[in-house]
């Protein structure tokens, strides 16, 4: 898995649906967060289903990977196999390698090997987003980085980012209203202008504009939290990996204690989507006495005992 997948999953894999339809223009209507690569205990990245029935495959990656072919049709199969039991008729999928990297990538869109023929669609975030498109204050800011990541132009061998853009990004990041909100955002924007090249121009940026309301304390944000208290960006991938198989058991045992308080199956089921930081948050408020939709409610996940933020 690449240094900064994982990442691109935290930041687009929340926005999946504004990600879907801002970039393939797919209606996504809801998600799917089962764990269904065969062989491997490892989630989509973005795996939803789409408003006419089918569904939407997306694995971002900053790498040429010579065994995606083989991962794509392990989801196709898995998919294949909880929809229909591999039995006609199949539900239409449309399977995507959404690529972030800063070469150009060497990825085949389809595997031919052993008798097999299969397809999916690769693309480079820098071809599906029109290179006059522009960061703009009206769009969310998960859109608005994939503007900044697109954005940019190819001199001889060399990809040249857009810095006005990043400055934009910088600018609307420190400019939102959520302390947390404005720290993660930073957070990304600083994270993700590395596979652009522009991480120092970005990190002087964010100097610069000290004198605005934002507030960069790492242990404030959710989304970069971990990548820091491990260490570094190899660190981290491999101490995830690690300790996967406790993230899953501690959601499991969460989920059990929600629903054996006041809290109802569907709010207990935004565990899901939370990283490892925000369930151990999440433990220390109900080890300290608070009841589970207060806790809900506390880290943003509820607005109330029965809808969502």
């Amino acid at each position: 898995m690449g240094e900064y997948d994982i990442r691109l999953k935290d930041a687009f894999g929340r926005a999946g649906k504004e990600l879907g339809e801002f970039l393939f223009g797919e209606e996504i209507v809801s998600y799917d967060i089962a764990r269904l690569l065969r062989g491997d205990p490892r989630e989509a990245d973005v795996m939803a289903r789409l408003k006419d029935g089918g569904l939407l495959h997306i694995e971002f990656q900053t790498h040429s990977e010579p065994e995606m072919p083989w991962r794509m049709l392990n989801y196709r199969v898995a998919m294949m196999e909880r929809e229909c039991e591999w039995k006609p008729p199949f539900v239409p999928m449309r399977q995507i390698v959404l690529y972030f990297g800063f070469y150009k990538h060497s990825m085949p869109n389809a595997l031919t090997a052993e008798a097999i023929r299969f397809e999916y669609e690769v693309h480079d975030i820098r071809g599906v987003i029109d290179g006059g498109t522009r960061v703009d204050r009206s769009l969310t800011f998960e859109k608005n980085l994939l503007i900044a990541l697109a954005a940019g132009k190819t001199v001889g061998t060399r990809w040249i980012p857009d810095f006005d853009q990043w400055e934009e990004l910088v600018i609307i990041a420190g400019s939102l209203p959520s302390k947390e909100r404005r720290s993660d955002c930073l957070r990304m924007a600083e994270v993700f202008s590395v596979l652009r090249g522009a991480q120092r121009h970005v990190a002087n940026l964010i100097a610069r504009y000290r004198s605005m309301p934002i507030d960069v304390n790492i242990s404030e944000t959710t989304f970069t939290k971990e990548v820091f208290d491990q260490g570094d960006a190899h660190g981290y991938d491999r101490a995830y990996h690690e300790i996967s198989d406790e993230i899953e058991a501690l959601r499991s045992s969460l989920k059990l204690r929600l629903t054996r308080s006041d809290a109802t199956d569907t709010q207990a089921e935004a565990l899901a989507t939370l990283s490892f930081s925000r369930l151990i948050e999440m433990c220390k408020l109900l080890d300290g006495g608070t009841a589970a939709t207060d806790a809900l409610t506390e880290m943003n996940l509820i607005s109330n005992t029965s809808s969502y933020d």
